[in-house]
């Protein structure tokens, strides 16, 4: 009787777009997975892994992967589709594009993609220069990131925040718009440690999330009303005279407007709009100041309300548009590079799938 060798283990780095950058251990045995989770001994994952990747394996073996290409052959909607060989499926695409740009001109396409499994190749390399190169539409495929990084980068000058680790010293934590416990959960852990050595841990969301059940206090505000509260808040810190200038004065841009935009959201006049009472606008205000250290964590879905800088992003076109020999040297390497990369991969598909 012949035993099976036990697994053999593959140390990795979780691919996914989130600051946690897990380090996570897969059970390999024979070729196939067996087992993923987190590395106990990282000090950051401690052995846990989200839920979009706790479930990975599931979504590998699954029998309803999609793993060749398929063809619509009914109408849209009826979800009725055939197997089709590469060749034929890259031919099809490839005439239809032809056909379109001839008619219509390149930037009739607009190519709609993103991270894809978010490894550099796949998410920021060969569809843009492939796109690029064939003169299609422009896409931001930063939505959201772009966005949250134009603010921060207005506001504090650069586009990253506070080392999530050094929480720990903050007194007074505002989770703004985020279930930290679900969503970012190797967070949280950091979060409860700054509790339990006396912060006051606020949660201002519409939703009765479990971060907001097991925060110190709840502020449910009502849905899309953020900025109203964010610009209340201001209104109370420069009423009362919290605002450092000199800090303000040798790093802010634009604060005489905003103040003078703040002084339009007092608290009493904003309290029906964001559903708080005033004197609970007046309470988060000063302990977001008074508290000494803090920490603001603030997703998104606010920070879209308060940015539009454009001006590197112009300054960088112009740039180029006076030089047009530098952009074809640099759309021909990336040409090269892409086509390189593009049959690598392809020629990798094949042998994977025995064609």
């Amino acid at each position: 009787m012949t035993m099976s060798a036990g697994p053999q283990t593959i140390r990795g780095a979780c691919g996914h777009d989130c600051p946690d950058t897990c380090h996570w251990m897969v059970d390999v045995r024979e070729g196939v997975a067996e087992r993923l989770y987190g590395d106990p001994s990282h000090p950051f994952t401690r052995g846990t892994l989200c839920a979009k990747v706790n479930h990975y394996l599931e979504r590998v073996y699954h029998p309803d992967r999609v793993l060749h290409p398929m063809k619509r052959v009914g109408a849209k909607g009826e979800g009725r589709f055939v197997r089709v060989a590469w060749d034929e499926a890259l031919a099809d695409i490839a005439s239809r594009w032809l056909e379109v740009a001839e008619q219509s001109g390149p930037e009739a396409i607009l190519p709609y993609s993103s991270a894809g499994v978010q490894g550099l190749i796949q998410q920021a390399s060969i569809d843009m220069r492939l796109f690029g190169s064939m003169g299609c539409s422009d896409l931001d495929r930063n939505i959201c990131g772009a966005v949250a990084s134009a603010g921060l980068k207005a506001t504090i000058g650069c586009g990253t925040g506070i080392n999530p680790e050094d929480t720990v010293h903050s007194r007074y934590i505002v989770l703004w718009g985020t279930n930290t416990i679900v969503t970012n959960l190797h967070y949280w852990p950091i979060v409860r440690e700054a509790q339990s050595r006396g912060a006051r841990i606020v949660v201002v969301d519409p939703i009765r999330t479990r971060t907001a059940e097991a925060a110190d206090w709840h502020l449910q505000i009502k849905p899309a009303s953020d900025a109203a509260l964010a610009l209340a808040m201001m209104h109370v810190m420069i009423r009362d005279g919290l605002v450092d200038h000199d800090y303000v004065s040798r790093h802010a841009i634009g604060y005489d407007s905003l103040a003078e935009r703040a002084r339009q959201y007092a608290p009493r006049d904003v309290s029906r709009t964001v559903g708080l009472t005033p004197e609970e606008i007046e309470q988060v205000s000063m302990g977001c100041r008074t508290a000494g250290i803090g920490c603001l964590e603030c997703k998104k879905v606010m920070i879209k309300h308060v940015i539009d800088d454009l001006a590197p992003f112009r300054e960088k076109r112009a740039h180029y548009e006076k030089k047009p020999a530098e952009v074809e040297r640099i759309l021909a390497e990336g040409i090269d590079v892409a086509q390189q990369a593009a049959a690598a991969t392809m020629t990798e598909v094949r042998g994977t799938l025995g064609l």
